[in-house]
């Protein structure tokens, strides 16, 4: 690039003088009756008319300039760990990045040499600690390259950024200079710059929109870690049937996914710390599934009450679990034909009686009681009570009245008195065995008895919420009572009868999932569940606080991989690399969600790293409409024409256009 007029600070002033007289005739040349000379004004534009290098920095026209390099670069660079500095940082400044792939043959032969000689110095062992910590990691690292690029079709590259600082004053520039070095060396950049001694005019050249490089200040990079400082490399998800889950972080594209095309089931994993944003982006995701289509039933189980204010807004039914609601654990309903043909393995009477068995583990493990050998007679009892109503696999019985926990009751006790009805050999011994089981069985059922903590549960049900569109099980009474896992199974099989019957589409989410991962007999129904899921048009969102609490049990991996979409939000803790794996989940795409942007009302926005399938991770800006913040955050005291404006606009056009406005101006 030629750089007219330029000159040294360091020259005389004299010599100044002299440049300074040219300059002025060459302005007034460019001017011929005060009309200006159109080609010296455009030659003005491309070049600038002075510019003057200092030691690390020059006076360009009006502007003082600093040109960095980098000097160093992270070692696990995140995804898009430049976003910040290319978009966010409120200083002028031009970047440039350039990239030269290696030869590879000529690179594998270089890089053979240079681990042998990492290693012969390596193995000479002289200097100290320190030198030979040095000469380990210096060989470790050459050969993790070598090995890479020999098994992989992993590439390598030189590497080379300038960033150039632009002020009005000097001041200006140091300010300016401060605020980008801050952001350059602060996560998830983590990158060390160092300005250009005696060569700011080749830096600059370096930045210019030619791009010649002749600093040549380079470092050796793999093509993975190139990939994760280009936003314009990012992938696009954008399915026409689908609903708004943010805006790229990259790209500004919008990300529109449809959970219901999605060939591994429609099932969510969503895990964020308290103030990540997790909740909101749910409620929205929420939301706008239910705006979007008119074949949905929303189900919300919520142990810690973080939900109300938008169930009131949809108008929906609020299930408050705790008192006097009866529920029946025993309740089977029919399954359609067409579940049936759509998943033939499918044994609804058996993963009801497994239900049930689940349930009273549960309840007995609560006080501190095992099964043990009582689990058989149980089996028995529950067996026989679906059986006195005419219940077996056969699913054209499954329409008849359902047994209720007093006839098991009644069962166990006629067990007790007269095992030998139960028993097909004449055998002593085993009547002994039942006789004593089922009176250990009778004295911990005494709390489904009358005036009993749990009587509500021992006959019939009285929730019937198969008409309603949005149901809102609270089970805020129950927190802290131990209680609440239990209650979770209970209500979590209500669903999955209700998604069993319905021909419409079935969204649960269920907050503070770990309460339904912690044991190994309900994690079996929940596997089996998830799995079959799909053929009941059903989408579980399992929401979670940290990675630890939903994989606090070897089995929860299985449901993991059963969830065809994940949802991460900032989480600052470790992910184990066994889990990492489990979830797909690379070193810069863990960094990302580590650093993620927390809900921010001031910027708008929170951040997360959305997994879609096969289609892997892209991080997202997560961005609701005025609208759709109004019903999220709705509270009783707006007034009544309010409220029925929010309620009837879930559904409207109005809707959909203030969403896809909202969608473009984000992306502007």
């Amino acid at each position: 690039m030629k750089l007219p007029f330029i000159q040294s600070s360091t020259e005389n002033n004299t010599d100044q003088t002299e440049d300074s007289t040219e300059q002025n005739k060459a302005t007034s040349g460019s001017q011929r009756n005060g009309i200006p000379n159109i080609g010296r004004f455009h030659k003005d534009i491309i070049s600038p008319s002075g510019i003057y290098e200092e030691v690390s920095q020059a006076k360009v026209g009006n502007h003082h300039v600093k040109t960095f390099f980098i000097n160093g670069w992270p070692d696990a660079p995140n995804t898009l760990f430049l976003d910040k500095i290319l978009k966010s940082v409120p200083v002028e400044n031009d970047i440039s990045i350039h990239v030269s792939p290696y030869q590879s043959g000529e690179l594998m032969r270089s890089l053979g040499k240079e681990v042998e000689q990492a290693r012969a110095r390596l193995n000479t062992r002289e200097g100290g600690v320190l030198t030979n910590r040095r000469k380990q990691k210096e060989y470790e690292q050459t050969a993790e390259i070598y090995q890479a690029l020999e098994q992989t079709n992993t590439e390598l590259f030189d590497v080379g950024m300038y960033i150039t600082i632009r002020g009005e004053s000097k001041e200006e520039l140091n300010e300016a200079t401060d605020v980008l070095l801050k952001a350059m060396r602060s996560a998830p950049a983590l990158l060390q710059p160092a300005p250009l001694v005696h060569r700011q005019l080749e830096g600059m050249q370096a930045v210019s929109p030619i791009g010649a490089d002749t600093v040549g200040y380079k470092t050796e990079m793999m093509g993975g870690a190139i990939g994760t400082m280009l936003p314009y490399s990012s992938k696009r998800i954008i399915e026409d049937t689908g609903v708004d889950f943010g805006v790229h972080a990259g790209n500004n594209s919008p990300v529109i996914v449809d959970r219901w095309t999605r060939e591994n089931g429609y099932n969510q994993l969503t895990i964020g710390k308290i103030g990540s944003g997790k909740s909101f982006s749910i409620k929205l995701n929420m939301l706008r599934s239910y705006a979007s289509r008119d074949d949905v039933l929303l189900f919300i189980l919520d142990p810690v009450g973080g939900f109300d204010n938008i169930v009131t807004a949809l108008k929906g039914e609020r299930v408050t679990v705790g008192g006097k609601l009866g529920l029946n654990p025993m309740e089977i309903r029919p399954t359609p034909e067409r579940v049936m043909k759509r998943a033939s393995d499918i044994d609804p009477y058996a993963m009801k009686k497994a239900t049930v068995i689940e349930f009273f583990e549960m309840y007995f493990s609560q006080r501190g009681v095992s099964l043990d050998d009582s689990r058989g007679v149980l089996e028995t009892a529950v067996e026989a009570a679906y059986f006195e109503n005419g219940i077996t696999r056969d699913i054209s019985t499954h329409d008849n009245p359902s047994p209720t926990i007093k006839n098991v009751i009644r069962i166990v006790e006629l067990m007790a008195e007269e095992p030998s009805e139960f028993v097909d050999a004449d055998s002593d011994r085993l009547r002994d065995r039942i006789e004593t089981q089922a009176a250990r069985l009778i004295t911990g059922f005494t709390q489904f008895k009358e005036g009993g903590q749990f009587e509500n549960l021992a006959g019939e049900s009285e929730l019937d919420i198969r008409d309603n569109n949005v149901t809102y099980f609270d089970l805020t009474q129950k927190e802290g009572s131990g209680e609440i896992g239990l209650m979770m199974t209970l209500l979590f099989s209500e669903v999955y009868q209700i998604a069993k019957e319905t021909d419409k589409k079935v969204m649960f989410i269920i907050d503070e999932a770990h309460y339904l991962m912690k044991d190994a007999e309900t994690l079996d129904f929940l596997t089996t569940a998830v799995r079959h899921s799909r053929h009941l048009d059903l989408s579980i969102n399992f929401i979670t606080q940290t990675i630890e609490e939903f994989f606090s049990h070897h089995k929860a991996q299985s449901i993991a991989q059963l969830c065809s979409l994940k949802l991460f939000q900032r989480t600052e803790s470790d992910i184990p690399p066994d889990i990492a794996d489990t979830l797909d989940l690379n070193q810069s795409e863990i960094n990302f969600i580590q650093t993620a942007q927390a809900g921010s009302q001031e910027l708008g926005y929170s951040e997360a790293l959305l997994g879609v399938g096969s289609m892997g991770y892209v991080p997202i800006r997560v961005i609701a409409s005025d609208l759709e913040e109004n019903i999220i955050n709705y509270e009783d005291q707006f007034e009544a024409d309010e409220a029925e404006f929010i309620g009837d606009s879930v559904n409207s056009e109005e809707t959909e256009d203030e969403n896809t406005e909202n969608a473009e101006s984000s992306r502007e």
